[in-house]
Protein backbone atom coordinates (compact mmCIF):
# COMPACT_ATOMS: atom_id res chain seq x y z
CA UNK A 1 0.00 0.00 0.00
CA UNK A 2 1.91 3.11 -0.99
CA UNK A 3 -0.30 5.38 -0.40
CA UNK A 4 -0.55 4.17 3.33
CA UNK A 5 3.25 4.54 3.76
CA UNK A 6 3.40 5.58 7.38
CA UNK A 7 7.25 6.51 6.72
CA UNK A 8 5.97 9.63 4.16
CA UNK A 9 5.46 13.19 6.04
CA UNK A 10 2.92 13.55 3.20
CA UNK A 11 0.90 10.58 4.38
CA UNK A 12 0.43 11.69 7.64
CA UNK A 13 -0.70 15.51 6.42
CA UNK A 14 -3.50 14.00 4.91
CA UNK A 15 -3.96 11.75 7.76
CA UNK A 16 -4.62 15.25 9.48
CA UNK A 17 -6.53 16.73 6.82
CA UNK A 18 -9.15 13.44 6.73
CA UNK A 19 -9.22 13.82 10.57
CA UNK A 20 -9.96 17.42 10.87
CA UNK A 21 -12.91 16.37 8.24
CA UNK A 22 -14.28 13.57 10.43
CA UNK A 23 -14.30 16.19 13.61
CA UNK A 24 -15.97 18.51 11.30
CA UNK A 25 -18.83 16.06 9.77
CA UNK A 26 -19.72 14.78 13.24
CA UNK A 27 -21.14 17.32 14.25
CA UNK A 28 -23.95 16.91 11.43
CA UNK A 29 -24.02 13.93 11.75
CA UNK A 30 -24.06 13.13 15.76
CA UNK A 31 -26.71 14.72 18.49
CA UNK A 32 -25.85 15.96 21.69
CA UNK A 33 -24.85 13.50 24.60
CA UNK A 34 -27.12 12.98 27.55
CA UNK A 35 -25.03 14.76 29.52
CA UNK A 36 -25.21 17.93 27.33
CA UNK A 37 -28.82 18.01 27.32
CA UNK A 38 -28.62 18.07 31.20
CA UNK A 39 -26.33 20.80 31.10
CA UNK A 40 -28.10 22.52 28.83
CA UNK A 41 -31.14 22.28 30.97
CA UNK A 42 -29.56 23.67 34.23
CA UNK A 43 -29.97 27.14 35.33
CA UNK A 44 -27.47 29.52 34.39
CA UNK A 45 -26.89 31.48 37.30
CA UNK A 46 -27.54 28.49 39.94
CA UNK A 47 -27.05 25.68 37.97
CA UNK A 48 -30.35 23.61 39.49
CA UNK A 49 -32.35 21.31 37.09
CA UNK A 50 -36.08 22.14 36.50
CA UNK A 51 -36.92 18.22 36.16
CA UNK A 52 -34.98 17.03 39.27
CA UNK A 53 -32.25 15.84 40.27
CA UNK A 54 -30.76 13.19 37.58
CA UNK A 55 -29.70 11.58 41.19
CA UNK A 56 -33.06 11.29 42.87
CA UNK A 57 -33.76 10.23 46.18
CA UNK A 58 -36.65 7.29 44.62
CA UNK A 59 -34.39 5.41 42.44
CA UNK A 60 -37.34 4.53 40.03
CA UNK A 61 -38.70 8.11 39.77
CA UNK A 62 -38.48 11.56 39.15
CA UNK A 63 -39.25 15.14 42.10
CA UNK A 64 -38.84 17.90 40.37
CA UNK A 65 -38.84 19.47 44.18
CA UNK A 66 -35.62 18.37 44.44
CA UNK A 67 -33.65 19.98 41.74
CA UNK A 68 -30.07 18.76 42.52
CA UNK A 69 -27.28 20.86 41.23
CA UNK A 70 -25.01 21.63 38.91
CA UNK A 71 -21.44 23.62 38.75
CA UNK A 72 -23.25 26.74 36.01
CA UNK A 73 -20.64 27.28 33.10
CA UNK A 74 -20.77 27.74 29.17
CA UNK A 75 -22.76 24.97 28.56
CA UNK A 76 -26.00 26.39 30.54
CA UNK A 77 -25.60 29.78 29.02
CA UNK A 78 -25.38 28.98 25.55
CA UNK A 79 -27.67 27.55 23.23
CA UNK A 80 -26.90 23.74 21.81
CA UNK A 81 -25.57 25.02 18.29
CA UNK A 82 -23.33 27.72 19.83
CA UNK A 83 -22.13 24.74 22.32
CA UNK A 84 -21.63 22.48 19.20
CA UNK A 85 -19.43 25.47 17.70
CA UNK A 86 -17.48 26.11 21.21
CA UNK A 87 -16.75 22.28 20.97
CA UNK A 88 -15.67 21.39 17.87
CA UNK A 89 -13.31 24.50 17.65
CA UNK A 90 -11.82 23.72 20.72
CA UNK A 91 -10.97 20.15 19.38
CA UNK A 92 -9.34 22.27 16.58
CA UNK A 93 -7.15 23.93 19.10
CA UNK A 94 -6.07 20.94 20.49
CA UNK A 95 -4.98 20.05 17.30
CA UNK A 96 -3.27 22.75 16.47
CA UNK A 97 -1.33 23.17 19.42
CA UNK A 98 -0.38 19.60 19.14
CA UNK A 99 0.85 20.36 15.26
CA UNK A 100 3.12 23.19 16.58
CA UNK A 101 4.40 21.71 19.58
CA UNK A 102 4.69 18.54 18.48
CA UNK A 103 4.70 18.19 15.16
CA UNK A 104 2.29 16.86 11.96
CA UNK A 105 2.48 12.85 13.17
CA UNK A 106 1.60 13.47 16.61
CA UNK A 107 -1.56 16.19 15.72
CA UNK A 108 -2.64 13.49 12.89
CA UNK A 109 -3.10 10.74 15.47
CA UNK A 110 -4.68 13.48 17.68
CA UNK A 111 -6.97 14.45 15.08
CA UNK A 112 -8.59 10.29 14.32
CA UNK A 113 -8.03 9.66 18.04
CA UNK A 114 -12.06 7.90 17.88
CA UNK A 115 -12.93 9.52 21.70
CA UNK A 116 -11.80 13.08 20.47
CA UNK A 117 -14.52 13.17 17.70
CA UNK A 118 -17.06 11.04 20.48
CA UNK A 119 -16.74 14.10 22.45
CA UNK A 120 -16.91 16.49 19.31
CA UNK A 121 -20.01 15.41 18.03
CA UNK A 122 -21.82 15.50 21.31
CA UNK A 123 -20.22 18.46 22.43
CA UNK A 124 -18.76 16.78 25.49
CA UNK A 125 -16.02 18.93 27.42
CA UNK A 126 -13.27 16.49 27.08
CA UNK A 127 -11.83 18.44 24.14
CA UNK A 128 -11.74 21.66 25.96
CA UNK A 129 -9.90 19.51 29.22
CA UNK A 130 -7.55 17.89 27.05
CA UNK A 131 -6.13 21.67 25.86
CA UNK A 132 -6.05 22.72 29.09
CA UNK A 133 -4.24 19.75 30.35
CA UNK A 134 -1.77 19.64 27.26
CA UNK A 135 -1.17 23.70 28.07
CA UNK A 136 -0.57 22.74 31.94
CA UNK A 137 1.54 19.99 31.34
CA UNK A 138 3.37 21.88 28.48
CA UNK A 139 3.83 24.72 31.51
CA UNK A 140 4.65 22.50 34.06
CA UNK A 141 7.43 20.89 31.60
CA UNK A 142 8.55 24.22 31.31
CA UNK A 143 9.03 24.88 35.04
CA UNK A 144 10.32 21.74 35.61
CA UNK A 145 13.74 22.18 33.34
CA UNK A 146 16.98 20.58 35.14
CA UNK A 147 18.84 24.53 35.01
CA UNK A 148 21.29 23.05 32.69
CA UNK A 149 18.62 22.37 29.85
CA UNK A 150 16.91 25.74 30.49
CA UNK A 151 17.34 28.98 28.74
CA UNK A 152 14.34 30.64 30.27
CA UNK A 153 15.23 33.29 33.02
CA UNK A 154 13.74 32.12 36.44
CA UNK A 155 11.67 35.74 37.07
CA UNK A 156 9.48 33.66 33.72
CA UNK A 157 9.32 30.96 35.29
CA UNK A 158 7.11 31.98 38.05
CA UNK A 159 4.11 33.36 35.75
CA UNK A 160 4.75 30.30 33.73
CA UNK A 161 4.04 27.93 36.71
CA UNK A 162 1.14 29.93 38.20
CA UNK A 163 -0.57 29.78 34.68
CA UNK A 164 -0.13 26.10 34.45
CA UNK A 165 -1.78 25.70 37.87
CA UNK A 166 -4.35 28.01 37.32
CA UNK A 167 -5.27 26.33 33.89
CA UNK A 168 -5.24 22.51 35.59
CA UNK A 169 -7.90 24.19 38.37
CA UNK A 170 -9.75 24.43 35.50
CA UNK A 171 -10.12 21.01 34.82
CA UNK A 172 -11.85 20.71 38.41
CA UNK A 173 -13.84 23.69 37.67
CA UNK A 174 -15.45 22.03 34.56
CA UNK A 175 -16.31 19.00 36.42
CA UNK A 176 -18.07 20.99 38.84
CA UNK A 177 -16.00 19.75 41.74
CA UNK A 178 -14.95 23.12 42.61
CA UNK A 179 -16.01 27.00 42.10
CA UNK A 180 -14.63 29.52 40.12
CA UNK A 181 -13.00 31.15 43.45
CA UNK A 182 -11.50 27.85 44.76
CA UNK A 183 -10.12 27.00 41.17
CA UNK A 184 -8.03 30.21 41.80
CA UNK A 185 -7.76 29.70 45.37
CA UNK A 186 -6.05 26.10 44.84
CA UNK A 187 -4.44 27.44 41.42
CA UNK A 188 -2.05 29.96 42.34
CA UNK A 189 -0.62 28.08 45.59
CA UNK A 190 -0.20 25.26 42.92
CA UNK A 191 1.85 27.15 40.36
CA UNK A 192 3.97 28.56 43.32
CA UNK A 193 4.66 25.04 44.96
CA UNK A 194 5.80 23.64 41.22
CA UNK A 195 8.08 26.90 40.65
CA UNK A 196 9.87 26.33 44.04
CA UNK A 197 9.94 22.94 44.31
CA UNK A 198 11.65 22.87 40.80
CA UNK A 199 14.65 25.09 42.01
CA UNK A 200 14.79 22.96 45.26
CA UNK A 201 15.19 20.42 43.18
CA UNK A 202 18.49 21.46 41.52
CA UNK A 203 19.90 21.39 44.61
CA UNK A 204 22.23 18.69 45.10
CA UNK A 205 21.28 16.16 47.69
CA UNK A 206 20.09 12.53 48.34
CA UNK A 207 16.91 13.58 46.70
CA UNK A 208 18.53 14.44 43.56
CA UNK A 209 18.65 11.57 41.56
CA UNK A 210 14.99 9.87 42.62
CA UNK A 211 12.94 12.52 41.62
CA UNK A 212 14.73 12.74 38.31
CA UNK A 213 13.87 8.83 37.51
CA UNK A 214 10.50 9.23 35.58
CA UNK A 215 9.09 5.76 36.83
CA UNK A 216 9.85 6.01 40.34
CA UNK A 217 8.80 9.44 40.64
CA UNK A 218 5.17 8.00 38.77
CA UNK A 219 5.02 5.28 40.93
CA UNK A 220 5.25 7.36 43.85
CA UNK A 221 3.25 10.03 42.86
CA UNK A 222 0.25 7.99 41.41
CA UNK A 223 0.21 5.52 44.55
CA UNK A 224 0.04 8.45 46.85
CA UNK A 225 -3.06 9.49 44.74
CA UNK A 226 -4.76 6.34 44.86
CA UNK A 227 -3.90 5.69 48.61
CA UNK A 228 -5.76 8.97 49.37
CA UNK A 229 -8.59 8.58 47.10
CA UNK A 230 -9.12 5.06 47.95
CA UNK A 231 -8.65 5.93 52.04
CA UNK A 232 -11.49 8.79 51.54
CA UNK A 233 -13.76 6.17 50.54
CA UNK A 234 -13.01 3.65 52.56
CA UNK A 235 -13.87 6.61 55.04
CA UNK A 236 -17.31 6.61 54.05
CA UNK A 237 -16.17 10.39 52.58
CA UNK A 238 -15.86 12.43 48.71
CA UNK A 239 -19.57 11.85 47.56
CA UNK A 240 -19.29 9.26 44.71
CA UNK A 241 -16.37 7.56 46.42
CA UNK A 242 -18.18 6.70 49.90
CA UNK A 243 -19.51 3.90 47.38
CA UNK A 244 -15.93 1.91 48.25
CA UNK A 245 -16.89 1.43 51.45
CA UNK A 246 -20.23 0.48 50.69
CA UNK A 247 -19.83 -2.34 48.46
CA UNK A 248 -16.51 -3.05 48.22
CA UNK A 249 -16.52 -6.40 46.72
CA UNK A 250 -18.60 -4.66 43.38
CA UNK A 251 -16.02 -1.87 43.81
CA UNK A 252 -12.81 -3.83 43.46
CA UNK A 253 -14.33 -5.89 40.49
CA UNK A 254 -15.41 -1.98 38.59
CA UNK A 255 -11.81 -1.23 39.26
CA UNK A 256 -10.17 -4.27 37.34
CA UNK A 257 -12.78 -2.98 34.48
CA UNK A 258 -12.13 0.20 34.97
CA UNK A 259 -8.11 0.11 34.49
CA UNK A 260 -8.94 -2.44 31.47
CA UNK A 261 -11.57 0.09 29.83
CA UNK A 262 -9.70 3.29 30.59
CA UNK A 263 -6.07 2.71 30.17
CA UNK A 264 -6.05 -0.06 28.09
CA UNK A 265 -8.63 0.11 25.64
CA UNK A 266 -9.74 4.41 25.48
CA UNK A 267 -5.50 4.92 26.15
CA UNK A 268 -3.44 2.87 24.84
CA UNK A 269 -5.28 1.48 21.87
CA UNK A 270 -7.44 4.37 21.08
CA UNK A 271 -4.25 6.51 21.23
CA UNK A 272 -2.35 4.27 19.53
CA UNK A 273 0.76 3.87 21.82
CA UNK A 274 0.94 0.36 21.59
CA UNK A 275 3.75 -0.14 18.73
CA UNK A 276 5.81 2.33 21.11
CA UNK A 277 5.07 0.98 24.59
CA UNK A 278 8.03 -1.24 25.07
CA UNK A 279 11.05 0.75 24.07
CA UNK A 280 9.08 3.96 25.53
CA UNK A 281 9.11 2.07 29.22
CA UNK A 282 12.70 0.41 28.36
CA UNK A 283 14.12 4.24 27.95
CA UNK A 284 12.23 5.40 31.02
CA UNK A 285 14.12 2.94 33.05
CA UNK A 286 17.37 4.47 32.59
CA UNK A 287 15.96 7.99 31.88
CA UNK A 288 17.31 10.65 34.89
CA UNK A 289 15.71 13.89 33.70
CA UNK A 290 13.46 16.21 35.77
CA UNK A 291 10.94 17.60 33.24
CA UNK A 292 10.73 14.62 32.10
CA UNK A 293 9.88 12.74 35.64
CA UNK A 294 7.60 15.42 36.22
CA UNK A 295 5.23 14.66 32.75
CA UNK A 296 5.25 11.43 33.58
CA UNK A 297 3.73 12.34 37.35
CA UNK A 298 1.01 14.08 36.09
CA UNK A 299 0.28 11.53 33.67
CA UNK A 300 -0.16 8.84 36.22
CA UNK A 301 -1.55 11.14 38.64
CA UNK A 302 -4.44 11.48 36.59
CA UNK A 303 -4.66 7.79 35.66
CA UNK A 304 -4.98 6.67 38.36
CA UNK A 305 -7.29 9.28 39.46
CA UNK A 306 -9.33 8.46 36.64
CA UNK A 307 -9.80 4.64 36.79
CA UNK A 308 -10.51 4.89 40.59
CA UNK A 309 -13.29 7.65 39.67
CA UNK A 310 -14.72 5.63 36.81
CA UNK A 311 -14.73 2.37 39.07
CA UNK A 312 -16.73 4.50 41.94
CA UNK A 313 -19.14 6.01 39.35
CA UNK A 314 -20.13 2.74 37.68
CA UNK A 315 -20.72 1.17 41.03
CA UNK A 316 -22.24 4.09 42.49
CA UNK A 317 -25.02 4.42 39.71
CA UNK A 318 -25.71 1.30 40.00
CA UNK A 319 -26.68 1.08 43.27
CA UNK A 320 -28.97 3.89 43.22
CA UNK A 321 -30.80 3.13 39.81
CA UNK A 322 -30.87 -0.45 41.15
CA UNK A 323 -29.37 -1.10 37.92
CA UNK A 324 -28.08 -5.19 36.82
CA UNK A 325 -24.97 -5.78 37.63
CA UNK A 326 -22.25 -5.82 35.93
CA UNK A 327 -24.27 -4.38 32.61
CA UNK A 328 -24.45 -0.99 33.84
CA UNK A 329 -20.47 -1.23 33.57
CA UNK A 330 -21.27 -2.06 29.55
CA UNK A 331 -24.19 0.97 29.27
CA UNK A 332 -21.07 3.13 31.11
CA UNK A 333 -18.27 2.34 29.31
CA UNK A 334 -17.79 5.34 27.47
CA UNK A 335 -16.77 6.53 30.62
CA UNK A 336 -13.39 5.83 29.86
CA UNK A 337 -12.95 8.63 27.45
CA UNK A 338 -11.91 10.37 29.85
CA UNK A 339 -8.86 9.87 29.81
CA UNK A 340 -8.55 11.73 26.36
CA UNK A 341 -7.23 14.59 28.37
CA UNK A 342 -4.03 12.94 29.10
CA UNK A 343 -3.41 12.74 24.83
CA UNK A 344 -1.11 15.94 25.17
CA UNK A 345 0.82 14.81 27.67
CA UNK A 346 1.50 11.63 26.67
CA UNK A 347 2.26 12.80 23.24
CA UNK A 348 4.91 15.13 25.38
CA UNK A 349 6.00 12.56 26.78
CA UNK A 350 6.99 10.62 24.16
CA UNK A 351 8.46 14.00 22.23
CA UNK A 352 10.68 14.36 25.04
CA UNK A 353 11.83 10.92 25.54
CA UNK A 354 12.87 11.04 21.04
CA UNK A 355 14.69 13.86 21.87
CA UNK A 356 16.57 12.63 24.85
CA UNK A 357 17.11 9.18 22.58
CA UNK A 358 17.05 9.86 18.86
CA UNK A 359 17.56 6.10 18.21
CA UNK A 360 14.01 5.40 20.10
CA UNK A 361 11.03 4.70 17.87
CA UNK A 362 8.13 6.78 18.10
CA UNK A 363 5.59 8.28 15.45
CA UNK A 364 8.48 10.54 14.11
CA UNK A 365 10.71 7.70 13.14
CA UNK A 366 8.86 3.91 13.57
CA UNK A 367 11.69 2.33 11.79
CA UNK A 368 10.81 -1.52 12.60
CA UNK A 369 7.54 -1.03 14.37
CA UNK A 370 6.32 0.80 11.26
CA UNK A 371 4.44 -2.45 10.23
CA UNK A 372 2.59 -2.35 13.63
CA UNK A 373 2.23 0.99 13.43
CA UNK A 374 0.48 0.51 9.78
CA UNK A 375 -1.67 -2.37 11.68
CA UNK A 376 -2.52 0.09 14.56
CA UNK A 377 -3.90 3.04 12.45
CA UNK A 378 -6.19 0.15 10.35
CA UNK A 379 -7.50 -0.72 13.39
CA UNK A 380 -8.82 2.91 14.61
CA UNK A 381 -9.54 4.14 11.24
CA UNK A 382 -12.53 2.26 10.31
CA UNK A 383 -13.82 3.36 14.83
CA UNK A 384 -12.89 6.90 13.53
CA UNK A 385 -15.19 6.70 10.65
CA UNK A 386 -18.05 4.70 11.90
CA UNK A 387 -18.32 7.42 14.80
CA UNK A 388 -17.86 10.30 12.54
CA UNK A 389 -20.11 9.37 9.81
CA UNK A 390 -23.11 7.81 11.72
CA UNK A 391 -22.60 9.41 14.94
CA UNK A 392 -25.54 9.26 17.46
CA UNK A 393 -29.00 9.61 16.62
CA UNK A 394 -31.61 9.98 19.53
CA UNK A 395 -35.26 8.62 19.18
CA UNK A 396 -36.14 11.16 21.27
CA UNK A 397 -35.55 14.09 19.04
CA UNK A 398 -38.21 12.81 17.00
CA UNK A 399 -40.46 12.23 20.28
CA UNK A 400 -39.70 15.56 21.58
CA UNK A 401 -40.38 17.48 18.26
CA UNK A 402 -44.03 16.04 18.52
CA UNK A 403 -44.67 16.89 22.05
CA UNK A 404 -43.29 20.38 21.34
CA UNK A 405 -45.56 21.00 18.41
CA UNK A 406 -48.81 19.30 20.23
CA UNK A 407 -48.58 20.03 24.05
CA UNK A 408 -50.66 22.57 25.41
CA UNK A 409 -49.77 25.15 28.26
CA UNK A 410 -49.50 23.81 31.20
CA UNK A 411 -49.47 20.55 30.50
CA UNK A 412 -46.91 17.77 32.10
CA UNK A 413 -45.66 14.48 30.21
CA UNK A 414 -44.81 11.00 31.65
CA UNK A 415 -41.61 9.35 30.32
CA UNK A 416 -41.34 5.49 31.08
CA UNK A 417 -37.58 4.41 30.89
CA UNK A 418 -35.78 1.89 32.78
CA UNK A 419 -33.93 2.87 35.65
CA UNK A 420 -30.24 3.31 34.34
CA UNK A 421 -29.78 6.85 32.75
CA UNK A 422 -33.47 6.98 33.08
CA UNK A 423 -32.92 10.96 33.93
CA UNK A 424 -30.79 11.42 31.81
CA UNK A 425 -33.11 10.39 28.84
CA UNK A 426 -35.68 12.62 30.12
CA UNK A 427 -33.45 15.99 29.73
CA UNK A 428 -32.98 15.25 25.71
CA UNK A 429 -36.73 16.11 25.89
CA UNK A 430 -36.25 19.11 27.81
CA UNK A 431 -33.98 20.51 24.81
CA UNK A 432 -37.30 20.31 22.33
CA UNK A 433 -40.14 21.12 24.48
CA UNK A 434 -39.33 23.82 26.62
CA UNK A 435 -35.47 25.05 26.04
CA UNK A 436 -35.97 28.08 27.71
CA UNK A 437 -37.72 27.08 30.67
CA UNK A 438 -40.69 29.67 29.10
CA UNK A 439 -43.45 27.24 29.17
CA UNK A 440 -45.29 25.99 32.46
CA UNK A 441 -44.15 22.12 31.30
CA UNK A 442 -42.25 19.16 33.55
CA UNK A 443 -41.66 16.24 32.30
CA UNK A 444 -41.62 13.31 34.95
CA UNK A 445 -40.08 9.85 34.82
CA UNK A 446 -40.67 6.55 36.09
CA UNK A 447 -39.31 3.01 36.17
CA UNK A 448 -41.44 0.57 34.48
CA UNK A 449 -41.70 -1.24 37.89
CA UNK A 450 -41.83 1.99 39.73
CA UNK A 451 -46.34 1.44 40.15
CA UNK A 452 -47.02 4.66 37.65
CA UNK A 453 -50.39 3.25 36.47
CA UNK A 454 -52.04 3.02 40.10
CA UNK A 455 -49.69 6.53 40.83
CA UNK A 456 -51.51 8.12 37.84
CA UNK A 457 -54.59 7.02 38.12
CA UNK A 458 -55.13 7.26 41.88
CA UNK A 459 -53.29 11.01 41.51
CA UNK A 460 -51.85 9.80 45.16
CA UNK A 461 -48.94 11.93 46.11
CA UNK A 462 -46.16 9.57 46.61
CA UNK A 463 -42.87 10.88 48.73
CA UNK A 464 -39.97 12.10 47.19
CA UNK A 465 -42.04 11.96 43.53
CA UNK A 466 -43.10 14.65 41.68
CA UNK A 467 -47.33 15.52 40.96
CA UNK A 468 -48.74 13.33 38.27
CA UNK A 469 -52.16 15.38 38.42
CA UNK A 470 -50.98 17.48 35.07
CA UNK A 471 -49.68 14.95 32.83
CA UNK A 472 -51.24 14.50 29.29
CA UNK A 473 -49.09 12.62 28.11
CA UNK A 474 -47.12 9.44 28.28
CA UNK A 475 -44.03 8.82 26.18
CA UNK A 476 -42.86 4.91 26.48
CA UNK A 477 -39.43 4.19 25.49
CA UNK A 478 -38.35 1.44 23.06
CA UNK A 479 -39.48 -2.08 23.78
CA UNK A 480 -41.47 -0.65 26.98
CA UNK A 481 -45.24 -2.62 26.83
CA UNK A 482 -48.17 -1.73 28.78
CA UNK A 483 -51.95 -2.19 29.10
CA UNK A 484 -53.69 -0.17 26.79
CA UNK A 485 -56.55 1.15 28.66
CA UNK A 486 -59.75 1.71 27.51
CA UNK A 487 -61.23 4.87 26.26
CA UNK A 488 -59.32 7.22 28.60
CA UNK A 489 -55.79 7.43 26.76
CA UNK A 490 -55.17 7.08 22.74
CA UNK A 491 -51.84 6.16 20.88
CA UNK A 492 -50.66 10.22 19.57
CA UNK A 493 -47.33 9.05 17.54
CA UNK A 494 -45.16 5.86 17.49
CA UNK A 495 -40.97 5.69 15.65
CA UNK A 496 -38.50 3.24 15.52
CA UNK A 497 -34.87 4.42 17.44
CA UNK A 498 -31.99 3.61 15.01
CA UNK A 499 -30.50 0.21 15.28
CA UNK A 500 -27.06 1.15 15.91
CA UNK A 501 -28.25 3.14 19.07
CA UNK A 502 -30.13 0.18 20.41
CA UNK A 503 -33.57 0.01 17.92
CA UNK A 504 -36.70 -1.00 19.26
CA UNK A 505 -40.39 1.44 19.14
CA UNK A 506 -41.25 4.10 20.95
CA UNK A 507 -44.90 5.31 21.48
CA UNK A 508 -46.23 8.09 22.52
CA UNK A 509 -49.83 8.32 24.33
CA UNK A 510 -52.12 11.37 24.95
CA UNK A 511 -55.28 11.80 27.43
CA UNK A 512 -58.51 11.74 26.26
CA UNK A 513 -59.68 14.86 27.81
CA UNK A 514 -63.67 15.58 28.40
CA UNK A 515 -63.30 19.35 27.40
Amino acid sequence: MEWFNVEDDLFWKRLLILGIFLNIVVLFTSDLGLDTHVRLASDQSTGDLPWGSTRPIDSMASDPANPGSLSPDYFSAHSASTISIITLSTALLLIGATWKMLGVRYAAIVSIYPTLIFATGRAYQEPIIALFAFIASLSLCITHRDKDNSNLDPKVKLPIAIFGGLLLMQIPLLKGMISGEQAIFLGIPLGLIAHFRSRIANIQGPHYDLIRNPLAVAGITGSAIAILLLGIGITGNGGTLSIVSEQPGRYAFALLISIIDVIAIYGIFGMVMWPFLPSLIKNLKITRDYSIATTAAFISIFSVAISIYVAALWTFEASIWNAPWPNVMWTMGNNGRYISMLIGPIFLLMHQMNRLYPEMKTFDKPGNKAKSLTIALLLILPISFVTAVHGQTMWTDEAGEYLADNMQEGEDFLFIHESTLGMHWLYTFHTEVNPDDSKDITGHWRAPESGWLEELNSQEQISNRGNLSQVKWIVFSPDIVWEEPEGEWTKAAEGEADFLNGGGGWEIWQFNSDD
